[in-house]
Order: C-alpha cells, then sequence, then structure tokens
C-alpha cells in the first residue's frame, strides 16, 4: 500500500524543490522514506497490518473552496483505487482540523468494506502544501498525532527575521519597537483570520486583528475587551482588571482589559483590547508573564503607517468609557495617571522574577 501511494504523489504536479520539512513516524510504525524516491517525498511509514502513512508537497492548493478541496481529494482517492485495485468509498463531506504546531488539514474519510480505513488530507504548514493519507484501523486516532508532529526545518537565515521597525499588513500602523521587542512574520492561516501583526517580547507574545465588520458599538468596547479577558479559560476571576483608556501617539485611544492566568509554567497574564481607527478597528491580544507590559510598550509607540490618513485617523471617534470606569486614562490625557502607575508598577514587579525573552 505505501508503494502505491508513493507513486500516486508522484503523479499529481508536486512542486519543483525538495522539501525541507520532518515528520515523526507513530511509535512502533517503520520510517521507508528513504527506500522510495517520489519527486517531494516528505515521509512514507509502514506501520502494522498494512497500515501506512504517506506526506508529499503539493503545488498551489485551492484551500479557500471547500468545494475544489472536495473534488481534488475525490481525483486523488479515484486514482488510488485504480492503482491499488481497492474499493474506497468517500465518506462524509469535507473536514478541517487545526493543530498546535500551525498545521490546517482539510479532510475526507474512506471506508473499505463498510469500516473506517482512509483519510486523505490537504495540509497547509506556515504557506506549504502538502497531500497526506493515512491508511489504518483506526485512522481518527492516528492523523493528530501525526500531522501534529509536522516540522519546518528551514534553515534560520531562511526564513523572515524579528523586526523592530514594524507595520501591519495593511500598512496602517507602523511601530519603532524598543529594544526587547520585535514583530515576527504571520503564518498564512493567521493572515487569514485578518491578523495584521504580531508582536514577541519580555516572554509574551500580541497579536493584532483588523475589525472591519465588527457591529459592536463604541460605547460597549470597554465591556465587550473585559468580557473577551473573562472567557479565557485559567484566568483568575477576581484578577480581571476595570477597562482602561491608553492613549496612542497619533490620538485614538486603546482601550483593555487584562487577567493574571494560571499557567503550569508560571505566572502568565492576558489581556485584550480595541483600538478604534479611522471608521473600524483593530483587536489586541496579548499572553504572556508580562502580556500588559507588553501591550504598553508596543502602543506607546505606535505611529501612522504608510497607508494610514492623517484627516481619518484624527477624526477617529473616541471610546465613551461607562460611569464606573471613567477615571481609567493612561496617556498625556491621563486623569488618573497615579493609580494607573501603580498597577503597572505592580505587574512589572510581579513579571520581574522572570527570565526575560526578547528579539534578537
Amino acid at each position: 500500500m505505501v508503494a502505491t501511494l508513493v507513486i500516486l504523489a508522484a503523479g499529481f504536479g508536486w512542486a519543483a524543490e525538495p522539501s525541507p520539512f520532518t515528520i515523526d513516524a507513530p511509535p512502533g510504525w517503520e520510517d521507508v522514506t528513504a527506500s522510495r524516491s517520489a519527486p517531494d517525498l516528505v515521509a512514507a511509514f509502514k506501520g502494522p497490518e498494512s497500515s501506512s502513512f504517506v506526506l508529499a508537497r503539493v503545488a498551489a492548493s485551492p484551500l479557500d473552496n471547500r468545494g475544489a478541496i472536495r473534488a481534488f481529494l475525490l481525483d486523488i482517492l479515484t486514482e488510488l483505487n485504480k492503482k491499488s485495485g481497492l474499493g474506497f468509498a468517500i465518506k462524509g463531506s469535507v473536514e478541517e482540523a487545526s493543530y498546535d504546531n500551525g498545521a490546517t488539514a482539510h479532510f475526507v474519510r474512506a471506508e473499505l468494506q463498510g469500516k473506517p480505513r482512509l483519510i486523505v488530507a490537504v495540509i497547509d504548514l506556515n504557506g506549504a502544501k502538502f497531500l497526506g493519507t493515512l491508511n489504518s484501523a483506526v485512522p481518527d486516532t492516528l492523523l493528530p498525532s501525526i500531522i501534529g508532529s509536522l516540522k519546518d526545518g528551514s534553515s534560520a537565515s531562511a526564513r523572515p527575521a524579528l523586526v523592530r521597525q514594524a507595520q501591519s499588513l495593511d500598512g496602517q500602523l507602523a511601530f519603532s519597537l524598543p529594544e526587547g521587542v520585535a514583530a515576527r512574520p504571520l503564518s498564512e492561516r493567521e493572515k487569514k483570520l485578518s491578523f495584521v501583526l504580531a508582536v514577541q517580547g519580555l516572554g509574551s507574545e500580541l497579536m493584532v486583528m483588523k475589525m472591519v465588520d465588527d457591529a459592536t458599538p463604541l460605547k460597549d468596547q470597554p465591556q465587550v475587551v473585559r468580557g473577551t479577558v473573562q472567557t479565557v479559560e485559567g484566568v483568575v476571576a477576581a484578577s480581571i482588571s476595570d477597562p482602561v483608556l491608553f492613549e496612542t501617539p497619533p490620538g485614538p485611544d486603546l482601550v483593555y482589559a487584562w487577567g493574571r492566568v494560571k499557567d503550569p509554567a508560571g505566572a502568565s497574564q492576558f489581556a485584550a483590547g480595541y483600538l478604534p481607527w479611522c471608521y473600524w478597528g483593530y483587536s489586541v491580544l496579548a499572553k504572556g508573564p508580562r502580556a500588559v507590559d507588553l501591550v504598553g510598550e508596543t502602543f506607546k509607540v505606535l505611529e501612522l503607517g504608510p497607508g494610514a490618513q492623517p484627516k481619518l485617523v484624527k477624526e477617529t471617534p473616541e471610546i465613551p468609557m461607562p460611569r464606573e470606569f471613567r477615571l481609567k486614562r493612561l496617556g498625556r490625557r491621563r486623569l488618573a495617571a497615579g493609580a494607573g502607575a501603580v498597577i503597572l508598577l505592580a505587574l512589572a514587579a510581579l513579571g520581574r522574577h522572570r527570565k526575560v525573552v526578547g528579539a534578537r
């Protein structure tokens, strides 16, 4: 069966360059990749009772079109049946799953003699596309562990470097980030989810998502960001802050809230915020031992990006804070700077005894 799948992989228009990716074989399975010769073959595993797994690079795939994905996977299954002489029959529709390593799989299940036996998947990791075929008596059990072990083995020099002079993908926001803080490249999946910026530093990470069609009234955003923190698993309810307004240099206020997170690795924080910008806005999420500090370090150096129109930015409406939160403001117009500074200093002290991770 492994030989059939490798032959199949060789005939479906794979990309020309060798793959820098690696993947782990399940316990008890044999890695037979070295004995096969197919273009862009990443892995070929052989398991007990004729089980097998094959992964190969594939040229551009229409992952945004479920109909095209289904048609592609059906073509693969049809060709597989021809070459193997078996009678796999598709069962159900195209499904999607995401894994902790950043991989996303679009797959269909197939039965043999009425029993689950095969999964055929198109997989995306960091923009690279793969075809994976898993033949097993328990494909649902094995697929997450195999795909979840897929790693990008590209050399560090071939990857985009962390940068301190950064801007959002839409060109609206620009940052001259301080020492120890830097922007990292976004994955293809993050881009599709409308994230426009990722910042790392102080042992934490901050993500910015563009919100174009958000119908939430501006007056409700303070409660929304606090509610977002409340819904995060592991957040200590008693630690959740009231919303705070942080005045950015271009003018619009960032409203955010935060809370402590129970984490086996040590003390951590989660912060959620919203930045109105022209006639749209940005959602801000940060997590890590000094997530709150990272929010402040990032947005205190916010500048107009090359795509920003100063007049529209200047006309951005202000966030009306609820009466109980109206004195919580940080920035040049701060009305409660003393109280805000005490809070931030306390949070900074909480993170001082932890290792600081920054950009190199």
